[in-house]
């Protein structure tokens, strides 16, 4: 029997969620209290509606600035390091042993940057799927089969 169970993350660019299974291939359950929900904007509400102008370096015409960073990205960047932090808080409480992260392809690549070193060998698996917008009963069976994989 196992002591201290096995944590899987499943994150989205909006939402975050804790599960928590007993030991490989058990069921996964919510962990109370522990979901984190993007507080950032959406970056359509966070653009102006029209881009700036700007004169051409030779001539008199004038043309659309493009922004100099990527919202969506940036957005991902700061919601990634909130989820990185949790995890860490919870793995300095003992709250698991064994770490599994499941996030859409863009924010599973943020997520690996912004992990905290003494994270990454507690990760036992990954799997490059948004589930972060379904329910636990659509996903359940893939949960229990990738933390019986590892």
């Amino acid at each position: 029997m196992y002591e201290v169970p096995i944590w899987i993350l499943v994150a989205g660019n909006e939402r975050a969620r804790f599960y928590q299974a007993d030991k490989p291939g058990g069921d996964p359950r919510q962990v109370s209290g522990v979901e984190l929900v993007n507080p950032h904007l959406r970056s359509r509400e966070l653009e102006d509606d029209r881009p700036g102008r700007t004169h051409d370096s030779h001539g008199e015409g004038r043309h659309a600035m493009e922004p100099s960073t990527d919202t969506q990205q940036t957005e991902r960047r700061l919601f990634a390091r909130e989820i990185a932090d949790a995890l860490l808080r919870h793995h300095q409480q003992g709250d698991y042993r064994q770490l599994y992260l499941v996030a859409a392809p863009a924010m599973l690549g943020e997520l690996r940057k912004q992990l905290h070193e003494q994270l990454t060998g507690k990760v036992a698996g990954v799997l490059d799927k948004d589930f972060s917008k379904m329910s636990l009963t659509d996903y359940k069976e893939q949960l229990k089969e990738l933390t019986r994989l590892f």
